[in-house]
């Protein structure tokens, strides 16, 4: 009996599930790349600056979340899509927090600052600006190079994308 009573609970499972609860009138997205902004020539006293092929790793991150959450898939034309979200890169932030003794820099933050539409049937639903951003130290245990803060701030860039698709319904 006993074995019967485990044999039902395996059976039946624990009802976990990654996709979103709330179901969505749409099932598929069509991403470009967004467009890098960002100006080169651009002299400023912060660390702003241009960080090459940052609109590619986006796009990947973003297409990665989408299939990570389930309910809204990307595909690879604007054709088959039922949504497009178009965006452009404005802004990579990088601001000196802390300092050491010698005046080194311990901890950066980096904000990287979007412009994000939703578009369905060429007709937009809503355009607004999204930004991601992640602190990192330079120095002791928990130190981090600069990609991998970014790969930490195209991660919060794009839940908030998503969080905002999705939280439409």
């Amino acid at each position: 009996m006993k074995k019967f009573i485990i044999f039902l609970l395996l059976l039946a499972g624990c009802g976990y599930t990654l996709k979103n609860i709330k179901e969505t009138p749409y099932k598929t997205v069509f991403i470009p790349t967004f467009v890098n902004k960002i100006s080169i020539q651009e002299d400023s006293s912060s660390y702003r600056m241009y960080y090459r092929g940052l609109e590619i790793e986006l796009e990947d991150v973003i297409n990665t979340r989408f299939r990570y959450d389930g309910n809204v898939l990307p595909v690879s034309r604007a054709e088959d899509a039922d949504i497009i979200i178009k965006g452009v890169i404005l802004d990579y932030d990088k601001d000196a927090l802390r300092y050491a003794s010698d005046e080194d820099v311990d901890e950066y933050r980096i904000r990287i600052r979007t412009e994000v539409e939703l578009l369905k049937e060429d007709e937009q639903i809503w355009k607004e600006q999204i930004s991601g951003e992640s602190t990192y130290l330079t120095t002791g245990s928990n130190a981090k190079s600069e990609t991998e803060a970014v790969r930490d701030v195209l991660q919060d860039l794009s839940r908030s994308i998503i969080d905002r698709v999705l939280g439409d319904w």
